[in-house]
């Protein structure tokens, strides 16, 4: 089945000059008002929730000022995928949908009540080769509080979504930055410096193909960072070929955004259960962060009880982006048109697991909890596979639980 991409971009270059106060709303909710999926919002009922915003807008200081608005009235709207990204971001999410290598520290940190965090760490990437752990707190950059670095880029969080801002940090190629960095509550800071380095989530993915011994049982692991236009599975297809063809089981990490939906259709393919490259036990690893195509490789996968589900419930995004310049720097993301299906089905709704494991960041010193359960998971599952199953059949998923543990009671 082929679905459109869930990253169409659709960028209008309009003046980044000097702009009047209210101009930034003004032109979001033309973008709203003109494309937003849902017809009938739009025209019925859109109007009326953006005029107080707009005569706000009229009023507002500053363009940081009138984002905040822009961003309030984004989260009153019934569709994720919704945000106002500066163009750094934007850029910077187009080259990852494309594989493509771009200036980076190899993190970005995520804003909580105690603080910003490190996370989405490239394996082997910049800052993890320095010495960060995800789960380091950034006290500074540079020497700056980090809420007031320059390197701090705007949050790309989605509106409807109750994400923790997540904030790239800005940076080119060679350059040199110092992150004051604590480890755990109370503990004595430190300062880690890094090399700013050309590096791309395709390229970390490949890094990230490895196997672990786990009760006896041999399973592959690899994270998709993000479901990308090109490649993706058929690099996936060499790795079971090649990297996976002795494992017992198989553990894919879909935790972060999404992608091409295109792409994504191509990979629940190679789990089919007679033409796939891989019909052995598989989990995959979901969390609060995972959205749009990787929902729909897990909720595919989990339907045709191909996989086990294993971490937290997705937040359920499953509506395809587009893109809208609209001044000041920045780029509105915004919904156009649906997912048919998929759309209804997991939209505001999400895909429940399996086997719950709960998603943790601050100090959390590099450990991972997901992963941890997920490698415990496919191992089980692939010792029952040996041990009670005639050889050539694999058993049903529900089969594999631990003592003590039920799988998700809406789907075995």
């Amino acid at each position: 089945m082929r679905v459109p991409t869930l990253a169409l971009a659709l960028l209008f270059t309009l003046p980044c000059s000097a702009q009047e106060a209210g101009e930034l709303m003004q032109r979001v909710v033309r973008v709203l008002e003109r494309s937003f999926h849902d017809r009938e919002f739009r025209t019925e009922r859109l109007p009326a929730i953006a005029s107080p915003f707009l005569a706000r807008a009229n009023a507002a200081r500053s363009v940081e000022e009138e984002k905040e608005l822009v961003d309030e009235l984004l989260g009153l709207l019934p569709a994720s995928h919704l945000a106002l990204y500066s163009r750094t971001t934007y850029k910077g999410m187009l080259a990852e949908l494309m594989g493509e290598r771009q200036p980076t520290i190899g993190m970005q940190l995520v804003e909580l009540d105690d603080g910003f965090f490190a996370d989405w760490l490239l394996e082997d990437g910049a800052a993890a080769r320095a010495g960060v752990l995800r789960g380091d707190r950034v006290i500074s950059i540079d020497g700056v509080e980090v809420g007031a670095s320059p390197r701090l880029d705007w949050s790309s969080d989605d509106a409807a979504l109750p994400d923790p801002p997540t904030h790239k940090v800005l940076c080119e190629e060679g350059d040199v930055v110092a992150l004051r960095i604590q480890r755990s509550s109370g503990a004595e800071a430190r300062t880690i410096t890094i090399r700013a380095v050309m590096d791309s989530g395709f390229e970390a993915m490949q890094r990230t193909v490895r196997t672990y011994e786990v009760d006896g049982q041999r399973v592959g692991y690899v994270h998709l960072w993000y479901i990308h236009h090109r490649d993706q599975a058929r690099f996936l297809r060499r790795a079971i070929q090649r990297n996976f063809a002795d494992c017992d089981g198989l553990v894919i990490d879909l935790r972060g955004r999404g992608g091409s939906a295109t792409e994504a259709q191509r990979i629940i393919e190679l789990f089919d259960d007679e033409k796939g490259a891989w019909r052995k036990p598989l989990a995959l690893l979901v969390d609060r962060g995972t959205r749009s195509a990787k929902e729909v490789i897990a909720y595919e996968l989990a339907r045709r009880d191909a996989a086990m589900l294993v971490g937290e419930k997705t937040p359920g995004a499953v509506i395809p982006a587009s893109f809208e310049d609209v001044g000041a720097g920045m780029v509105l993301m915004f919904p156009s048109f649906t997912l048919g299906n998929y759309t209804r089905a997991i939209e505001g709704v999400g895909v429940p697991v399996d086997f719950e494991a709960r998603y943790a960041l601050a100090y959390t010193a590099g450990k991972d909890a997901i992963l941890s359960q997920g490698l415990r998971v496919a191992a089980a599952w692939a010792a029952e596979t040996v041990s009670a199953v005639e050889p050539g059949k694999t058993p049903h998923p529900a089969s594999a639980v631990e003592p003590g543990k039920t799988p998700h009671p809406g789907r075995h």
